[in-house]
């Protein structure tokens, strides 16, 4: 609770829209954590919590400890390389109304320098990079991609990510395509 408070203020803000435990705790109990994000939600300091890291059974104990509200994101690795996800926790969420976000989508760079024969093919089918490509296979799925950007020319080809969508057909090929 005094960490959320703390965050606000170094934020300069009155509440904050999704607080997020950033992986499942040894040292604090889930039965102790979700009862208090339930208050910091009570309090409207924050709007909405989730979960990052947390397997599929991680969530449903946290969600046991919840009585007034639900886990509204769980924050992933995920991306072309890496769809180990797909086999429970993105079914489980969209099953529960848990949004996925998806930290690492174009794989620390590795995207970029994949040598994924499909992703290139597709990459020059839209005649886009296979970053964008990437990313929008990713948001095509209704899952938030949260990209590292450090330099302006990533910043703007990620943004060239958005405003099209793949079609079905390319999305599902590249689902389980080895990297």
């Amino acid at each position: 609770i005094q960490a959320a408070k703390s965050s606000l203020e170094r934020l300069k803000t009155s509440y904050i829209d999704l607080y997020l435990i950033h992986y499942p705790s040894e040292e604090v109990s889930l039965a102790e954590t979700m009862p208090a994000l339930e208050r910091l939600m009570a309090e409207g300091v924050v709007r909405a919590i989730g979960v990052s890291n947390f397997s599929v059974a991680e969530m449903k104990k946290a969600a046991l400890y919840l009585k007034n509200t639900r886990l509204a994101a769980n924050q992933i690795e995920y991306n072309i390389n890496s769809q180990a996800a797909e086999e429970d926790i993105i079914p489980y969420c969209q099953k529960n109304k848990i949004h996925v976000i998806a930290y690492r989508p174009l794989a620390k760079g590795g995207v970029s320098h994949s040598t994924n024969r499909l992703l290139e093919s597709v990459s020059k089918k839209y005649h886009k990079t296979a970053a964008q490509v990437a990313l929008n296979w990713i948001i095509s799925q209704g899952i938030t991609a949260i990209p590292k950007t450090a330099r302006r020319e990533h910043l703007v080809e990620n943004y060239g990510a958005l405003g099209w969508k793949l079609a079905p057909g390319d999305v599902a090929s590249l689902c389980q395509e080895p990297a």
